[in-house]
């Protein structure tokens, strides 16, 4: 058994060991411990009382009781408050509080006893140490609040953790400005070995190689998801291959799903049985409207995300859709099948679905097509990724450039994909010229008219040219 000596001072004294044992029963079980096969012998100034009323706030904690929490803090010896309160007047500025403070000091009794000058400069010296590289006061007491041995470590033995780990993968993109913007995310890592962290890395790495995922695109992968640096490969490796095989019948497999995880980090780290229920119960909600497990699995390889979705989510947005323009002809049949074309559709929000289509119908208005709802949505639903653009990007196909020339021939310049942008280069280039916009009246539940005005304003005020470069006639 290994001995932790507070205050320089060791006591062979059977009674007090075996009075520490109970206290660190909880400590060789708390995750934030640094040691967890110590015990802590205390010297004479922790008083008895005080580990008892330790032991007491623990359980006020575990209740959230914060009255009797501040009531048992009260009781507490001189020192120890002297030494919370030093430390919350130090950072009282960058979010430190009794309120948060006291829970971090329950899981690690250490600090009430530091002083508030020892914690201090702990903290201060490796913000220091990173101030260049995105480390703040008023980032790094969050991260020590939610990890307390933050606060206890010297800040020479955090620098070498992070500066050794970043060494290892400078090649492969890792930067002390992403990986310390990482470890405040996941504050863990601060004090995780290097060795730890290369080992989860390199062998998950190791254990896909011929799967697509490399050095490069894991380690970008963990920037944007950061809790992977603290997984083991053996974790992840379960979580991917369970999934693969539950629905290797449908069409997933470790090629096309390891490259799926990368795009969307947190797939790594989801359970196969959470995913597993996301995927089967959407499917069951509309089996009966053409969806199968073989195409939603195809739509969620394309967008992986959707594998993250929970299904009461999804059915939402899709029924809310339906619900908007069943009126106008839209069903649940044929809006579903334009989402297996048209992932994105599954998860964007209704209101951003139904403006798009409300553009799209005002568009075809204005430009003299009678809309015939069977005829529009057979048109639309045949390319439903029109219902994914931007709004933007719709008024500019629909209503801007058409309107610009009417009666006129469209310049090739203003023809072909990245419209928006070609519109941009067209204006600038031609500064002086100006347009009449005759725009037809629409239905009174939409607003696109008051879209059209925002996007123009904005365009105009980018592109720094004339107010007046645009008019908008609204024809009754």
């Amino acid at each position: 058994m290994k001995v932790q000596l507070c205050n320089s001072l060791y006591l062979n004294n059977t009674a007090l060991i075996t009075q520490n044992k109970k206290f660190n029963e909880f400590q060789k079980n708390n995750s934030y411990n640094t040691y967890p096969n110590n015990y802590y012998i205390f010297s004479p100034n922790f008083k008895a009382t005080n580990l008892e009323l330790i032991s007491k706030m623990e359980t006020a904690l575990k209740d959230n009781k914060q009255k009797e929490l501040m009531s048992f803090f009260e009781q507490m010896s001189d020192t120890a408050k002297k030494n919370v309160k030093g430390v919350v007047e130090k950072f009282k500025n960058n979010g430190l509080t009794l309120d948060n403070y006291i829970p971090a000091c329950i899981k690690l009794p250490q600090l009430f006893y530091k002083s508030s000058e020892t914690l201090g400069k702990n903290v201060k010296c490796l913000v220091e140490k990173f101030e260049n590289n995105g480390l703040t006061l008023d980032n790094y007491i969050p991260a020590c609040i939610k990890v307390p041995p933050l606060f206890n470590q010297s800040p020479e033995t955090l620098e070498k953790n992070v500066r050794e780990f970043v060494k290892k993968f400078e090649a492969n993109g890792l930067s002390l400005d992403n990986y310390i913007s990482a470890c405040i995310k996941v504050p863990p890592l601060f004090h995780q070995s290097p060795e730890t962290v290369e080992k989860n890395v390199k062998e998950l790495v190791e254990k896909f190689k011929d799967n697509g995922l490399t050095l490069d695109k894991y380690i970008s992968a963990c920037i944007k998801q950061p809790q992977l640096f603290t997984l083991s490969s053996e974790t992840i490796e379960k979580n991917v291959k369970e999934l693969v095989r539950k629905f290797e019948a449908n069409g997933l497999t470790l090629d096309n799903y390891i490259p799926a995880c990368i795009k969307v980090p947190s797939l790594f780290t989801r359970s196969s049985e959470t995913l597993k229920r996301n995927v089967k119960e959407f499917v069951e909600k509309f089996k009966n409207n053409g969806l199968t497990s073989d195409n939603y699995i195809s739509a969620c390889i394309k967008q992986p995300s959707l594998f993250c979705y929970t299904p009461e989510t999804i059915e939402k947005n899709v029924k809310d859709v339906v619900k908007k323009f069943e009126a106008n002809g839209l069903t649940l049949d044929n809006y579903i099948t334009a989402c297996i074309k048209q992932p994105p559709l599954f998860y964007q929000s209704p209101k951003t679905i139904k403006e798009h289509i409300d553009v799209l119908r005002f568009s075809r208005f204005n430009n003299g097509k009678e809309i015939d709802n069977e005829q529009f949505w057979t048109q639309i639903l045949k390319y439903p990724m029109k219902l994914s653009c931007s709004s933007s990007l719709l008024l500019t196909e629909g209503i801007i450039v058409p309107k610009m020339f009417e009666g006129k021939q469209i310049p090739s310049a203003l023809k072909g994909n990245y419209l928006k942008q070609k519109l941009e280069d067209y204006l600038k280039a031609n500064p002086d010229k100006k347009y009449v916009l005759n725009i037809k009246n629409i239905p009174a539940e939409t607003d696109c008219a008051g879209l059209l005005q925002n996007y123009l304003e904005k365009l105009t005020e980018e592109l720094k040219l004339p107010k007046d470069i645009y008019k908008i006639n609204l024809i009754n």
